[in-house]
């Protein structure tokens, strides 16, 4: 029988393998200039190395030294001015090496995570399974319940600004070790010897420690990044606010990776949630970009079907509030014995009275 230390050292074997075949081969290198292709057409021996080395780092057998974590980092342009820095994407290049941990540690936490229910379900961004159809086809099922029931629904759409680059690593650290997730003081140690060169032209910059966001173009970043805004979504299902559809599944946000959208039935339960993301904002160091969100309501129904349908809510409240009436059959059957005694002595006049005192009598009895 395998002892639990052959049984690890094998399903580490395993995830390096994986890794190494399943990594990308075109993606360009790092500083080192070693690219991804020559690992996977290694021969045995040399992937056995690998292995030998990946687990003393990954036990704290061996620490990565500078250049191993050196990032290059090319500044791919967006849109609009190219003279504004603002519209550049930093994207970071980085080791063969270093990207086969994240491979191996992404894959594995991934796996805890999911097994384990710790990423909130509204979250579709960066999941197995998930993608945008399904935001989508969410949005659209609860507007036309909305359409449906003639309800009242208020959406909000909010972008954080430069999300990636803007998570305090402190926050994140926290915020991983409040979800129980493993791994974190290894990640922490990894993130604080992290460097970074930009390179501009022909020439690049002098290093640039990393201490806020997590590193563009690292395989980890995005899953470290649903990870910390699960926090937020846990915060927002905490309110206990919906966006009060009849017939729905009751929620009140549904995010795709730094994408967020909330539903709301009132004005007052917007703000109530506004006013969490922007605790949230002030704790964690995110921003959201005004000008790329946006606040849209609809009414739906006409104006005499939402009255009618407001009078039949109070109608029904005041019943209920009111409890059972109990001499309401006794009195409809003295009211119509009455009509029937008043009436003249018409003969069919007084056989439609008895008749519904008659009914009015069974309707008491029953």
């Amino acid at each position: 029988m395998l002892s639990a230390l052959q049984t690890a050292r094998t399903a580490l074997k395993c995830r390096v393998q994986q890794s190494i075949v399943c990594g990308p081969a075109i993606k360009p290198p790092g500083s080192l200039e070693v690219p991804a292709d020559l690992f996977k057409q290694a021969p045995v021996s040399f992937q056995k190395r690998i292995h030998l080395l990946v687990n003393e780092i990954l036990t704290g057998g061996h620490d990565c030294d500078t250049e191993v974590l050196m990032a290059k980092v090319i500044l791919i342009h967006k849109d609009k001015d190219i003279a504004i820095l603002d519209h550049y994407r930093p994207i970071a290049l980085l080791n063969t090496i270093y990207q086969l941990i994240m491979f191996i540690i992404t894959s594995r936490l991934r796996q805890l995570t999911e097994n384990y229910a710790v990423m909130d379900g509204s979250q579709y961004g960066f999941r197995t399974l998930r993608g945008v159809q399904m935001v989508v086809q969410r949005a659209h099922w609860v507007q036309q319940q909305a359409m449906k029931e003639s309800g009242t629904l208020i959406r909000i759409d909010l972008d954080f600004k430069n999300a990636f680059n803007s998570a305090g690593h402190s926050c994140l650290w926290a915020i991983l070790r409040g979800l129980g997730v493993r791994d974190v003081d290894f990640l922490e140690d990894l993130y604080s010897k992290l460097w970074m060169k930009i390179t501009v032209g022909t020439g690049c910059s002098a290093p640039i420690q990393l201490d806020t966001g997590t590193v563009q173009g690292s395989v980890l970043s995005p899953f470290l990044f649903d990870l910390f805004l699960n926090a937020l979504l846990r915060l927002l299902d905490a309110t206990g606010i919906t966006h009060s559809i009849k017939r729905t599944p009751q929620w009140n946000h549904a995010a795709f990776a730094d994408d967020l959208s909330i539903y709301v039935g009132t004005v007052k339960d917007g703000n109530k949630l506004l006013d969490v993301i922007h605790e949230f904002e002030f704790w964690s160091g995110l921003q959201i970009s005004i000008p790329k969100s946006v606040a849209t309501g609809a009414m739906h129904g006409t104006g005499t079907t939402r009255r009618q349908e407001g009078a039949k809510a109070d109608a029904a409240k005041r019943k209920r509030d009111a409890g059972p009436d109990i001499l309401n059959p006794q009195i409809r059957a003295l009211e119509a014995m009455d009509e029937a005694l008043d009436t003249d002595n018409n003969v069919n006049h007084n056989i439609k009275g008895q008749e519904a005192w008659r009914m009015n009598l069974v309707t008491m009895h029953r």
